[in-house]
């Protein structure tokens, strides 16, 4: 996160038949958390913005994870995504 442009990444969180969160944004941060999700899989998205350099445009990238939620537990998933 602290590598994308303006240290903002976007969220977007979703279950077998619905969307949670759209494209969240979280800007000057490095986590982001959500409570109250159902049990059962969902698909964790993040992406962001590269920074722009000399002749090399910004480009948004992103990543997903597929989550396993259990009542009960607490997940932590950590995601890289491939900015230099």
């Amino acid at each position: 996160a602290d590598k994308a442009q303006g240290f903002t990444f976007f969220v977007t969180l979703e279950s077998a038949d619905q969307t949670i969160v759209k494209d969240e944004k979280v800007v000057n941060s490095k986590s982001w958390s959500r409570l109250g999700l159902r049990a059962g899989q969902h698909k964790l998205t993040v992406s962001a913005d590269t920074v722009a350099t000399g002749a090399q445009a910004s480009i948004r990238v992103s990543r997903s994870t597929v989550l396993m939620i259990k009542p009960g537990e607490v997940n932590t998933v950590s995601i890289d995504l491939p900015i230099d």
